[in-house]
C-alpha cells in the first residue's frame, strides 16, 4: 500500500465518518487503448453504493473526465462492443456486489497528478445534490419498478439488433464472395467458406455427443453381455487374490529363522 494514496469520502453532508479510497497511477503490463496508463487513475476500496457517476463527481475537479470503469477486481478491461453499451433490457455482466476497483480515465495525463495532490482534509461526498445516491426505501421501490419492462420497447431493441445483425452478415457474406477465387500477387487463392464456423463446430460437437451416447448405449446391452461382464470382473478379482496369497506365503517364508 506504498505507492497509494488515502483519500477520505464521506457519504453526505449528514455523514459524520468517511469512507477512505485509496488512489494511485494506473501501472500496466501491457497497453490497452480503453485504459491509457498515462490518463488513468486507479481507485481501491469503492463501496457498493458508490455509482459511476459519483466518481465522476469527485474527480472532475482536477480535469475533464473521460470515462469510469467500475470491476470486481483489478484486471484486463475488455473495451465493451456498441450492442453491448446499448442494451437496456438484456445486461451482459451481472452486477457487482460489494466492494470493487475503478478505473478513473481522464483525458490530459496532467489531471491524474492533480487527482494525486488532492487535499485530503477537505470535505468530499459521494452523494450530492447533483448526482445523488438513492438507498432505503427509494432504492427498493426503484429496483421493483424497473422489474416491469415496456414490451414495446424490448420488441424495438431486438428488431434493432437483429436488423443491424442481418447487415453484418450480410456485408461479411459479400466480403468472402469478392475474395472466393482471387489469386493475391504471389499466385496464392485465398479459400473461403460461406457457412458460419460456429455452425459447424456446434454441428461437429452434437455429432461427437452423439456417437458417444450411441457407445453407451449398446455397451451391456443384452443380458449375457452383462453376465460376461460380471464373470470377467469376478475371475479378475480372484486372480487378484491368489497373486496376493501368493507374495503373502513368499513374505512369510523369507521372515524365517533357520540357525542349521
Amino acid at each position: 500500500m506504498n505507492d497509494f494514496k488515502c483519500l477520505p469520502v464521506k457519504f453526505d453532508e449528514e455523514s459524520t465518518h468517511p469512507h477512505f479510497l485509496y488512489i494511485k497511477k494506473h501501472q500496466l503490463r501491457q497497453n490497452e487503448a480503453n485504459v491509457p496508463a498515462e490518463r488513468t487513475l486507479f481507485v481501491v476500496g469503492v463501496p457498493p453504493y458508490c455509482t459511476d457517476e459519483s466518481l465522476k463527481n469527485i474527480f472532475k475537479v482536477n480535469g475533464d473526465v473521460a470515462a469510469v470503469c467500475t470491476r470486481r477486481k483489478p484486471g484486463s478491461l475488455r473495451p465493451a462492443s456498441p450492442d453491448e453499451s446499448k442494451s437496456e433490457f438484456f445486461a451482459t455482466q451481472s452486477p457487482i456486489r460489494g466492494y470493487k476497483v475503478a478505473y478513473v480515465v481522464f483525458r490530459e495525463e496532467s489531471s491524474v497528478e492533480r487527482a494525486l495532490r488532492m487535499n485530503p482534509t477537505l470535505e468530499r461526498y459521494f452523494s450530492t445534490v447533483e448526482c445523488p445516491i438513492v438507498m432505503g426505501i427509494r432504492k427498493w421501490k426503484r429496483q421493483y419498478e424497473n422489474r416491469w419492462i415496456d414490451p414495446e420497447a424490448v420488441r424495438t431493441e431486438i428488431e434493432d439488433y437483429m436488423a443491424r445483425f442481418d447487415e453484418e452478415t450480410a456485408k461479411t457474406r459479400s466480403e468472402l464472395e469478392s475474395l472466393r477465387g482471387q489469386a493475391d500477387d504471389e499466385g496464392w487463392v485465398t479459400v473461403t467458406s460461406l457457412r458460419s464456423n460456429h455452425t459447424e463446430r456446434n454441428r461437429g460437437a452434437l455429432k461427437r455427443e452423439k456417437k458417444k451416447k450411441k457407445e453407451k448405449e449398446l455397451m451391456n446391452f443384452y443380458q449375457f453381455q452383462q453376465r460376461e461382464t460380471k464373470r470377467e470382473q469376478i475371475a479378475q478379482l480372484r486372480k487378484k487374490f491368489e497373486e496376493d496369497k501368493q507374495k503373502i506365503a513368499a513374505m512369510k517364508e523369507a521372515r524365517k529363522f533357520r540357525p542349521y
